[in-house]
């Protein structure tokens, strides 16, 4: 049986979303004052946002939307933060990892997590813009949510209070109805793709490695397993379908 596990790599070296300078050098045609600022964003999104380095997809446009900076990424995808230059507001991006542009499978699989986002309309699942691709690179254009993760709010204030966790489970059950309703399985529900906003909105995210079930066939080959393995139910372990 080969295990392709499509786990979430830990996030990139964090430092403070306070270089103004930043902002003012990018070539958008937008005043300053309309750039996104740090004020405009939570602290909670601002110290996870890593600003150029390395990454040379940063500063770059794809479907109108400049990247600004990297929020996280995974085994699959990397998440940035970008300006929409023409409704001037914050969005994000998300784009294959590098040195997985060329491989087809992941492309098709790619592609079909924005068709199955466009499928489905609901409060409590990350909302599609758009889905292209420029600069050799497939991209998603989603709906930015200022906020942290399940997985980060249970890591920096520990257990939550019975009134909270039911509150933010009741929503998740909400959107994942929606999600079944639709004949698809979510096959990664992990706190790391449970978003929650600064607005107390709870939003499904991640539908990289989902399943339609009225599919005629499936991207995922028998014998492979694709998830987290600490947040699997015992069928998709075990390689059956949901």
């Amino acid at each position: 049986m080969t295990i392709g596990f499509y786990t979430s790599l830990p996030l990139p070296s964090r430092m403070p979303f306070m270089p103004e300078d930043f902002f003012g050098s990018l070539n958008t045609g937008t005043s300053p004052s309309k750039i996104i600022s740090p004020d405009s964003i939570s602290q909670s999104i601002s110290e996870t946002v890593v600003l150029g380095g390395q990454d040379s997809y940063i500063g770059k446009t794809f479907g109108g939307c400049r990247l600004i900076g990297k929020v996280g990424s995974g085994a699959v995808g990397v998440v940035y933060l970008a300006q929409h230059l023409r409704l001037e507001r914050p969005v994000a991006v998300k784009l294959l990892a590098k040195g997985l542009e060329t491989q087809e499978e992941l492309r098709q699989r790619f592609l079909m997590e924005g068709r199955i986002l466009a499928q489905l309309e609901h409060p409590n699942i990350v909302r599609i813009y758009d889905l292209g691709e420029e600069h050799d690179q497939l991209f998603l254009i989603l709906h930015f949510i200022d906020g942290e993760t399940l997985e980060k709010r249970l890591r920096t204030k520990g257990k939550l209070s019975e009134e909270e966790t039911v509150q933010i489970f009741l929503k998740v059950l909400a959107g994942l109805s929606h999600v079944h309703r639709n004949g698809l399985v979510h096959r990664d529900l992990k706190p790391q793709n449970i978003m929650l906003s600064t607005e107390q909105s709870v939003f499904l995210m991640d539908f990289s490695v989902a399943q339609l079930s009225t599919l005629p066939f499936r991207f995922t080959m028998n014998g492979t397993i694709l998830g987290t393995p600490y947040f699997m139910a015992p069928e998709q372990i075990e390689g059956k379908r949901g």
